[in-house]
């Protein structure tokens, strides 16, 4: 029976979504033969849909902090319900807001700077002009950057059914990422290895950040890269070289049996 591996893309086998070289190209489809091979990512569809796309690969995968899982071409998702109307008030204080809907990409305040945060979007781009027509829709997750004000947080907070992370900040705003309660990284681990018919003692799971915390607690053998950061690697059984020697790919593809 073929081991089913939890491997994150970014900073675990390239820096972002880009062009794999061809020793990347040839050991990842290597490990898609020899495993059931799951690409895990905080990113949207779209861009794993891209990133498969421009090195022809034909991948399952996990993205969206965990809300949406494509397995054998079908999509799973987290969803959750929750009203955008009210933030018209502080669309002053809105720097952006993105989210995805079965690959359209809606967004509110592209601006030039965001273009080269944010440069791979899909085809079927849609920009929000007014957040009342997003009464009490399903979301699987959403990105917003916003000024520290106050009133907005309150806002956020008070919904009970979400999980606001904030991923960045500076002095004066925040980059909050929105999701379902209780929705991680690891969150589809154990319906996943139901559907390939296999169990926690057959599952890897590979990556670098903290993020990658909640898959190390559904699977078996645990894996950093030497890149990553310290909390992830006081938790792995294995510490293998960084993404920029492929580390994660040299490991998996020389310890098969393992």
């Amino acid at each position: 029976m073929k081991k089913i591996v939890f491997l994150d893309l970014q900073n675990t086998i390239i820096p972002n979504i880009c062009l794999l070289n061809n020793e990347q190209k040839t050991m990842l489809k290597e490990i898609n033969n020899s495993y059931n091979l799951i690409i895990s990512s905080s990113v949207f569809p779209s861009d794993i849909e891209y990133f498969c796309n421009i090195n022809n690969l034909n991948l399952n995968y996990t993205a969206s902090s965990g809300s949406i899982a494509k397995i054998n071409n079908k999509i799973y998702k987290a969803s959750f319900t929750t009203d955008l109307s009210p933030l018209e008030q502080f669309k002053n204080d809105i720097n952006f807001l993105y989210f995805e809907d079965n690959f359209n990409f809606y967004i509110y305040n592209y601006l030039d700077y965001l273009k080269a945060l944010y440069p791979i979007k899909p085809n079927n781009t849609i920009f929000i002009n007014n957040f009342s027509d997003f009464k009490t829709n399903e979301f699987t997750e959403i990105v917003l950057y916003t000024n520290k004000n106050a009133n907005l947080l309150n806002l956020l907070y008070q919904k009970e059914d979400i999980n606001i992370k904030i991923i960045g900040e500076d002095r004066y705003k925040y980059l909050f990422r929105i999701v379902k309660k209780h929705i991680n990284k690891g969150y589809f681990i154990p319906k996943i290895l139901k559907l390939f018919n296999t169990n926690k003692e057959n599952s890897i799971a590979v990556g670098d950040s903290r993020e990658d915390l909640s898959m190390f607690e559904q699977v078996n053998l645990k894996i950093a890269t030497s890149n990553a950061e310290d909390d992830l690697k006081n938790k792995c059984d294995i510490i293998v070289p960084s993404f920029l020697d492929n580390g994660a790919l040299k490991y998996l593809i020389n310890n098969k049996k393992d």
